[in-house]
């Protein structure tokens, strides 16, 4: 695709077929200066962020414990054999 995309000699309709939208819960925004408005004002400060994300992002610890609970070994039939029943 990116062949196609960079041969300038590629018809428009072609091109334009290649292109999708980005899957929006991939994106995220954040605040930036207002300065960006005024055409005087240049450079990459103007785009570092001034607050929070708008969506907040997690991070995420998966575990498990697996407990057999119904048949086999119970809790009671465990104390039952300690104490020698």
């Amino acid at each position: 695709d990116e062949q196609v995309w960079l041969n300038s000699e590629m018809p428009l309709a072609e091109v334009t077929d290649l292109l999708e939208p980005y899957p929006s819960e991939e994106l995220n925004a954040y605040p930036i200066s207002a300065a960006i408005k005024s055409p005087k004002t240049n450079g990459p400060e103007l785009l570092r962020p001034i607050g929070q994300r708008l969506v907040p992002e997690y991070d995420y610890e998966i575990y498990s414990h697996l407990s057999l609970q119904g048949m086999g070994m119970t809790q009671a039939r465990q104390r039952k054999l300690d104490l020698g029943f």
